[in-house]
């Protein structure tokens, strides 16, 4: 029984895939998971999650456990952060995930890809030991604003970035301008369709204020409960409080019209629609996609790392600003809505999706 649940993801891929391309991202975060997503949908291309081909137990430690150490111990991440950067760690994580993640390397003997699209970095190695064998052409999309050392090898063939600013560090990295698009970040269609804003608050049963979206990931719940408290009758709010179950039972008790809560909410694109500011933390895809629907950022806190990398860019584009306190929160608000930012912003995704499609259609 064991094997057959351990196995089940390769069938699955085994029936789905086929030998032209295959996108490959790591559940560590969920950006890398909906970019890759995003372009299975635009490309009709199948996805898979090379922790899936690890052990269980594996899988676990490296999803939850991430999450974990970003969670309590995020000065212990600051030094993984920190150490990885050294060319020395780098071979050694390289090396160590080619062991981990060993199955993975015999599924594309298997299949043989033409191109390997990834949204991680850690299928970049094993793609690379067996590139030469198999002819795979390899394609990075990066997820952050920033570029971390693990991303860069010379055995990618393309590697496409949200914006210059991202193209510029990769060049100072070593790699050539010609092999880096600054197309944007593969986002998810529902971001893509004009939505009838009075519909959504109608639905959600919010009136005309100007809507908060908070992120309780981002803010903590101490932070919403007194921004709650305090803009009371100025604002609607819109809450995700996640897995919170101690904000929820203060949401439940606290009720207000105004006030709408989700653990979790499968169309936020009609949530960020609807908001005039976004409270979040800064992951590489979350800013994209608000840049992208021209909404003003609030960050609460980050994850050192690229995370600070993410808010920089959106604080000096002027879309964004760091308020660690509730009390913050007014003057931020005030600042982010006079300032003329995305009037001269434009970010999309259709340069890197157009881009990739020539490349596979092309050399396919």
């Amino acid at each position: 029984m064991y094997l057959a649940i351990f196995w089940k993801p390769l069938v699955l891929y085994a029936l789905t895939m086929n030998n032209d391309s295959i996108i490959v991202y790591a559940s560590c975060g969920e950006g890398h998971r909906i970019a890759a997503i995003a372009l299975s949908n635009e490309l009709n291309l199948p996805n898979v999650d090379i922790l899936d081909f690890s052990h269980p137990l594996i899988k676990k430690f490296y999803s939850l456990g991430y999450r974990f150490t970003v969670q309590y111990f995020p000065f212990i991440w600051k030094l993984i952060f920190l150490a990885a950067q050294n060319r020395a760690a780098i071979t050694t994580i390289n090396k160590l995930n080619y062991f981990l993640f060993s199955r993975f390397c015999r599924f594309l003997l298997e299949k043989k890809p033409d191109f390997v699209i990834v949204t991680h970095f850690f299928p970049i190695y094993i793609v690379k030991v067996l590139k030469k064998a198999l002819d795979i052409k390899l394609i990075v999309v990066v997820t952050d604003i920033g570029v971390h050392p693990l991303w860069v090898d010379e055995c990618v063939d393309y590697y496409f970035v949200a914006m210059e600013r991202t193209k510029a560090e990769l060049e100072s990295l070593g790699i050539e301008g010609d092999r880096i698009t600054a197309g944007g970040i593969p986002l998810r269609g529902g971001f893509k369709k004009k939505r009838d804003i009075l519909r959504i608050k109608e639905k959600i049963g919010l009136d005309s204020k100007e809507t908060i979206l908070l992120f309780c990931g981002a803010s903590g719940r101490m932070f919403i409960e007194r921004t709650l408290k305090k803009f009371r009758g100025r604002f609607n709010f819109i809450v995700i409080y996640g897995n919170d179950k101690r904000l929820k039972m203060f949401l439940d008790k606290n009720k207000d019209p105004s006030v709408k809560y989700f653990s979790h909410y499968s169309r936020i694109w009609e949530l960020m629609e609807i908001s005039s500011f976004i409270v979040t933390k800064p992951g590489g895809l979350t800013v994209f996609e608000c840049l992208y629907k021209r909404k003003p950022m609030i960050f609460t806190h980050f994850i050192w790392g690229q995370e600070k990398t993410n808010m920089d860019a959106a604080v000096k584009l002027g879309a964004g600003l760091y308020a660690p306190y509730y009390r913050d929160l007014t003057e931020a608000i005030d600042t982010l809505r006079h300032n003329n930012a995305f009037s001269s912003v434009n970010f999309s995704d259709t340069t890197t999706l157009s881009v990739i499609k020539n490349i596979i259609r092309d050399n396919g």
